[in-house]
């Protein structure tokens, strides 16, 4: 009787160190599931690409203040249409 507990206790130690080891091992392993990736794949890019609609949407409005500064000049005449 005294045999049965000794080989249920060493079964017991031995696929406890098994199972540490695969654990252990799991984080440095190619197997390991690897970092998300970013959002923002490019961040110097994006910024770019940002300032140049900014300066797109800054041209268009001075057009438009432009356009309007002419219309208020002229609301005192009578406009033709064409």
């Amino acid at each position: 009787m005294s045999r049965r507990p000794r080989r249920s206790g060493f079964l017991l130690v031995v696929l406890n160190v098994v199972a540490l080891s695969v654990l252990a091992l799991y984080g440095t392993s190619a197997a390991a599931p690897r970092e998300a990736p970013q959002p923002f794949a490019n961040a110097v890019e994006q910024r770019f690409e940002i300032i140049r609609e900014l300066k797109q949407l800054n041209a268009l409005v001075k057009e438009q203040n432009e356009l309007l500064r002419g219309l208020t000049k002229g609301a005192g005449q009578p406009q033709t249409r064409r």
